[in-house]
This record gives structure tokens, C-alpha cells and sequence, in this order.
């Protein structure tokens, strides 16, 4: 157990080993991060595949490719820069929904629930990788998309998917509200490294001041100086 346990390790780590020009440690954890999330993604999207032909035999053909391009753009990031692969990531998981939602032509509005995930996926990379600007904006064109194409397109009643249209814009906020939260918190507890760092450094000067003064005080005094000093002591008036 302990061998199969160790080479699954070693899998993992050469799966989302960083760039090697990533010299940042915050990037590189940041690049580790990422393909972690990617992968995470394709048996999501396997999963979604298997029981897609429970509703509509189009959705499951498309998310077969939605399963190819997550893997392309996973291959993508391994040979790219942390701020490059960040891009493409962001933008590749947020124009995939959309991609989706044009694709398919025979789908209904309860279809919504089995593209659903894909965008609130979206929107949580956004905000782990970026800042809630981009979740905003994300959030913003989501949900345009989502009611031109189930509104328009498609001609269903806005009674038939307005709970899914709340649920991308409740979302982007609440993305949005935890995102600040977390990055508020993250500051902080940054700060207060820096403090214990100051203090550290702090520290170890006082440290090292007062074994040189202790060094100094400790140090054997030379005999024959110690008798002069003494004699020149009592011969003075």
C-alpha cells in the first residue's frame, strides 16, 4: 500500500509540477494550484458525460469536447508562464459555458442545471487567480449570455430559468463577498508575518549586541596589568 501510495505521489507531483522559469515561490505554489484545479475538472466533466444521455444525447457529445479542450488547456499551461497560463485558464473556463450554450440547439431550459457548474467554476477561478473585478465582469456577461440564449434563442419563458439566472448572479456576489474576505484576511495575516519578521530580525541584533557586550565582560584580564593598575591604586594619594 505504502509503494502504490508513494507512486500516486510521485504522479501528482510530476502532473502539477510548476514551470520550471517560475522562480517566484508564491507562483510556483500559485502554478501547483492550478493544475491541481484542472485536473480536479476532468472527472467532473467524465461524470457529466456518463449521465448527460439521461437528458439530451447533443450535450453529451459537446461535453466530450469540453473534456478535450479542459485537457488541451491543461497541456497548454504546462509549457507557459504562471501569468500566461492564468489568462488562458480564466478565459478558456468562462467562454467554454458560452460555447456550450450556442453549440446546442435541441436543448431545453431544464437542461440549464448540467452547464450550471461550468460557470460557477468559472467565476471561483476567477476569484482564486485574479480579483472580484473579474468575477464581476464575468458574472455580468454569464448571465447576459444565459438569458439571450434561453430567452432568444431558445424562446423559453423567463419563468423557466430565472432561478438559474439568480443563481449566477448570487453567486458572482457571493464569489465576489468571499473573495474580498479572504484576500482581507490574507492581508492580515501577511502583515503580521512582516511584524514577526521585523521583530525576528529585532531580535537577533539584541541577541548578538549582548554577547558581544557579555564577551567583553567575560574576557580574563591580563595578571601583570591588573597588579599595575592596583599598585598605581594604592600609591596614589
Amino acid at each position: 500500500m505504502a509503494t502504490w501510495n508513494s507512486k500516486l505521489h510521485r504522479l501528482y507531483t510530476v502532473l502539477v509540477q510548476p514551470h520550471s522559469k517560475i522562480e517566484n515561490d508564491y507562483n510556483r505554489e500559485r502554478s501547483v494550484l492550478l493544475s491541481a484545479f484542472q485536473l480536479g475538472m476532468l472527472p467532473f466533466a467524465v461524470f457529466t458525460v456518463l449521465t448527460a444521455d439521461l437528458v439530451n444525447t447533443n450535450i453529451g457529445l459537446l461535453i466530450i469536447g469540453a473534456i478535450s479542450a479542459i485537457l488541451v488547456v491543461y497541456l497548454i499551461t504546462r509549457i507557459v508562464d504562471y501569468r500566461n497560463s492564468v489568462r488562458l485558464v480564466v478565459t478558456a473556463y468562462t467562454i467554454l459555458p458560452i460555447i456550450i450554450w450556442f453549440s446546442v440547439t435541441s436543448w431545453e431550459a431544464y437542461d440549464i442545471p448540467r452547464i450550471l457548474p461550468y460557470l460557477i467554476i468559472a467565476l471561483s477561478i476567477g476569484a482564486l487567480f485574479t480579483d472580484e473585478r473579474i468575477v464581476l465582469v464575468q458574472g455580468i456577461v454569464l448571465s447576459s449570455i444565459l438569458v439571450y440564449t434561453a430567452g432568444i434563442v431558445h424562446n423559453a419563458p423567463f419563468t423557466e430559468y430565472d432561478s438559474y439566472l439568480l443563481t449566477v448572479i448570487s453567486s458572482a456576489f457571493m464569489v465576489i463577498l468571499f473573495s474580498r474576505v479572504i484576500n482581507s484576511y490574507l492581508q492580515r495575516l501577511s502583515r503580521q508575518a512582516l511584524n514577526l519578521e521585523k521583530q525576528k530580525m529585532e531580535l537577533e541584533i539584541y541577541t548578538r549586541l549582548l554577547r558581544h557586550d557579555l564577551s567583553q565582560m567575560l574576557i580574563p584580564v591580563d595578571s601583570e596589568r591588573l597588579n599595575r593598575i592596583l599598585s598605581n591604586l594604592l600609591v596614589s594619594p
